[in-house]
């Protein structure tokens, strides 16, 4: 069993990274600022609010999932070439491979942020443990990747529950794909979000290139449910596969579906068919409306 000191680079968590929920948070604020209303009550729903506490989980479980694979790669490298990957030079986590080889497997891995807190590249202070249990190396066919926060905050935001990475192997367009799991909870200062998500993520361009992040293209589907602070529950269905670009910053193509409680109907977003830009267009009750994000 060994020790080593990192702190993941912001750019190695590009290689997966979902940034769906951030953009659903501005669509949703705009459509409310066109009037929508609770069918029966005659106050405004605040679905920016519903949003935000889906916002809020995906960003923390994203950030953790992230940190893993940063981790994973992290031993992978350690265990076979007696070295850190060169993307992880500083000081700051700990991190203890058990047993400390690069063949034996299942293996646990733990990530201590410590008590005090751990500033990352990413500008998150992390502070507890993550702990995983892998049956196999991050990029090979049927691994298994079993994430346990223990104590773990993600600057003040508790996060408690379980989070699943499975490597599904080549698929029929000779593309890795990987299923995350997540069941959980996340605790902020202002109350508590109840979260559940089943994403798969295809990886259809720039896989070869580990080092190189920014060439990372992928297409995701899968759905998401939570409950609000409020107790108001949610669902976020992906009916057209996500395009995302890392060189990009925003959705490039693809549609999903909010259904939220007090709605009268479902909001459509339509992220448009490829090209790089911050336009996408949002149906709520037959009317269309353009958004721009910033």
């Amino acid at each position: 069993m060994k020790q080593k000191k990192y702190s993941p680079k912001n750019y190695t968590a590009m290689k997966t990274k979902i940034r769906i929920t951030f953009i659903i948070l501005s669509l949703v604020v705009s459509v409310i600022n066109h009037g929508c209303m609770k069918e029966g009550f005659k106050k405004r729903v605040k679905p920016q609010e519903v949003v935000k506490d889906n916002a809020l989980a995906e960003q923390v479980f994203s950030s953790m999932s992230n940190q893993v694979k940063a981790g994973m790669l992290h031993a992978q490298n350690e265990t076979e070439n007696g070295k850190g990957l060169n993307l992880m030079n500083s000081s700051c986590a700990t991190i203890t491979i058990t047993p400390y080889d690069w063949t034996s497997f299942p293996k646990t891995i733990e990530i201590d942020y410590g008590t005090a807190g751990c500033l990352g590249d990413d500008g998150v202070l992390r502070k507890g443990k993550v702990t995983l249990h892998t049956t196999g190396w991050y990029r090979e066919a049927g691994t298994v990747i079993t994430i346990t926060p223990d104590n773990y905050y993600h600057n003040d935001v508790l996060v408690e529950g379980i989070q699943t990475i499975t490597n599904n192997g080549l698929n029929t367009n000779n593309n890795l794909t990987f299923t995350v799991y997540t069941d959980g909870s996340v605790t902020s200062p202002e109350g508590t979000v109840m979260w559940t998500s089943e994403l798969t993520s295809e990886w259809i361009a720039g896989e070869p290139t580990i080092l190189n992040p920014w060439d990372d293209e992928y297409l995701i589907t899968g759905s998401q449910h939570g409950s609000t602070i409020h107790g108001d529950s949610y669902d976020i269905f992906i009916t057209e596969p996500l395009h995302l670009k890392t060189n990009c910053g925003y959705i490039v193509a693809g549609k999903l579906k909010i259904t939220c409680d007090g709605f009268q109907d479902d909001i459509l977003v339509d992220y448009g068919t490829g090209n790089c830009d911050n336009i996408m267009v949002v149906t709520y009750m037959g009317q269309d409306y353009t958004i721009v994000m910033e």
